[in-house]
């Protein structure tokens, strides 16, 4: 399962967990990597490779902007206005001009100052077209034809800023009669720095006793944000819970959720938050049918044969 995960960060995660408001789609360039994670120590000199592939003769340029969070389902757009933290980035070469269908790198240049306070710095790269010399700017222009990648420092020292977090909301149905069963999860990271949805989803059946694990996808939770915490079929299906389905027809079941600043599985994993018990009853919506069937049937019988009881009774007396 643990390798799973580590696909889906690489392959699909990286890519959805910042689904930015862009119009990439109408522009036949790209960025890579699709997401640049940082972390450093005040004073530190960070250097990246970007690779940009594009096609046609237009030229563009290479901006950085911070980043505004949209929604708990970690959507961002560039805020267009600049702040201290830009200064520390530069590129190389910043302009950039695509000839048929090209692949070019820049370099990036990240100069954290040795007096930057501890803590996020979250901030968008952007690919835009650069506006000829007698255009006027037009801010709906540069979105339209401009591609962003969301940028995440995170300035440490020794372990600090330490990770945190508060479990928002976490519900779901008491009495469930549908399978696979329903939950929702939203984290709230209270903290100075990211964190990442580690965790699981823990099931007791408390009349067997046992117990049923569902792993989170490990989506970046940025600070002083909240995010839905989704499973493998949320995030594939874009569904906004998590799913899980019941193995029996009935069951009277605890659930809780936990987030951790890595792995659960891994030895050295810290648990930063967890949710308390939600307690909650299933029953198949077939054995349900069944049942109200059966009752019905009985209290037939059994309301018959008082009927028939009372009418001998009546006979007797009668005679």
């Amino acid at each position: 399962m643990k390798n799973i995960t580590i696909k889906i960060i690489i392959g699909f995660v990286i890519l959805l967990t910042f689904g930015g408001y862009s119009y990439a789609q109408s522009l036949e360039f790209e960025i890579f990597p699709a997401i640049l994670e940082i972390e450093s120590s005040p004073g530190e000199r960070i250097e990246h490779q970007i690779v940009l592939r594009g096609s046609g003769g237009e030229n563009y340029v290479l901006n950085s902007y911070a980043l505004n969070i949209l929604n708990n389902q970690g959507q961002f757009s560039s805020s267009f206005d600049e702040e201290i933290a830009l200064d520390w980035i530069s590129f190389n070469p910043k302009d950039i001009t695509f000839v048929g269908t090209q692949e070019r790198k820049a370099h990036l240049t990240i100069d954290i100052p040795e007096d930057a306070s501890l803590g996020d710095y979250y901030l968008t790269i952007a690919l835009e077209k650069e506006q000829g010399k007698d255009q006027p700017v037009n801010i709906d222009s540069m979105v339209r034809g401009s591609l962003e990648i969301p940028l995440l420092i995170s300035v440490t020292d020794e372990g600090l800023p330490q990770l945190e977090a508060r479990i928002k909301e976490f519900r779901g149905r008491v009495i469930k009669f549908q399978n696979p069963l329903i939950f929702y999860l939203e984290v709230e990271n209270i903290g100075l720095r990211k964190i990442k949805s580690f965790g699981k989803l823990e099931i007791t059946n408390l009349i067997s006793k046992t117990t049923y694990t569902k792993e989170f996808v490990p989506q970046n939770i940025l600070s002083k944000s909240s995010r839905i915490v989704l499973d493998e079929y949320g995030f594939f299906n874009g569904k906004d819970h998590i799913t899980w389905p019941s193995p029996t027809i009935f069951g009277i079941y605890s659930a809780k959720a936990s987030i951790y600043d890595r792995y659960f599985v891994d030895t050295d994993a810290q648990l930063l938050v967890s949710s308390p018990d939600l307690y909650f009853v299933y029953i198949n919506t077939y054995l349900l049918v069944t049942i109200l069937v059966m009752l019905v049937i009985f209290i037939y019988i059994i309301t018959k044969k008082r009927r028939e009881i009372r009418t001998k009774a009546l006979t007797k007396n009668k005679k």
